[in-house]
């Protein structure tokens, strides 16, 4: 916690809600008692979960003490959580195993209007997944624009069954419509990971990362409605340099990314990037 955002005091670490078996947030967003996080959990310590994990939500009046509770007994993971008008939206992925065992995963988004009672609101198509975490069939992140379009992205499958970037959109947290799915935007291509997303001047953008022939490269995409959407062309600036964007933040004068990502994505030292209309 901080009051200024320069000097932190650690909280919660001896609160049974983040420090019982395996817990991982993912977002934390002001809303219901207070404040809400978003991720996974499970009852046990080891990797992968005995039992688990399962899509995961903490609230809390002030920050100091937390109340966990698993929002669905499927395995699962919240990614993000948004405040849109006067409810709240989660969304993320559960884990569906058909009857040779073989895990099919969802995006999933949940509602509620309290941050306490969650209900899942929607699912999207089961992709096959063999690996963990699932590398399609999920939601990373939300962003809303001013007048309530809400946008979800992801990993989904296109018409020809490979993962590719997928965008959903919704005006109201529970009816969701996948947005060109076999765009140009979102042609198939290995190791591309969407991380953020954002509303700004010019429309959304979604940043993330792409395996390089070395290393890794800056990935984005600009939509100026939610519905169009183009890859942006890093190769030639600077960026490229910074092998990923983990975050992105609108503002009124434009855009502010930051880099690289962790867990062997991105290349070099954290930077701060700053653009007028999100492509330069």
């Amino acid at each position: 916690m901080s009051q200024d955002g320069v000097s932190w005091v650690r909280v919660g670490e001896t609160d049974p809600a983040l420090t019982t078996g395996t817990a991982l947030i993912e977002a934390v967003v002001e809303g219901g008692p207070g404040l809400i996080a978003v991720g996974r959990s499970c009852q046990d310590s080891s990797f992968p979960c005995d039992s688990g994990p399962f899509p995961t939500v903490w609230t809390s009046i002030d920050g100091s003490s937390w109340i966990r509770t698993a929002v669905s007994d499927q395995l699962g993971d919240i990614m993000d959580v948004a405040v849109s008008g006067n409810r709240l939206i989660a969304a993320g992925s559960v884990t569906e195993f058909d009857e040779d065992g073989v895990p099919w995963t969802r995006p999933t988004v949940w509602t509620s209007s309290d941050g306490v009672d969650w209900s899942r609101s929607w699912q999207g198509v089961a992709a096959r997944n063999e690996e963990y975490p699932p590398s399609r069939g999920v939601i990373g992140g939300l962003a809303e624009d001013p007048d309530g379009l809400l946008i979800a992205f992801g990993k989904a499958e296109n018409s020809a069954g490979n993962a590719v970037v997928a965008v959903w959109s919704s005006m109201d947290g529970e009816i969701w419509e996948r947005i060109e799915a076999d765009s140009a935007a979102f042609v198939t291509e290995t190791g591309v990971i969407p991380l953020d997303a954002a509303w700004g001047p010019t429309g959304f953008v979604i940043v993330g990362s792409e395996v390089a022939d070395e290393g890794f490269d800056v990935a984005a995409w600009n939509s100026p409605d939610g519905r169009e959407w183009t890859r942006i062309d890093v190769i030639v600036q600077d960026v490229d340099t910074t092998g990923s964007f983990s975050s992105i933040v609108g503002t009124e004068s434009g855009f502010t990314a930051t880099g690289p990502y962790g867990f062997g994505l991105g290349e070099g030292p954290v930077s701060v990037w700053t653009s007028n209309d999100g492509q330069i």
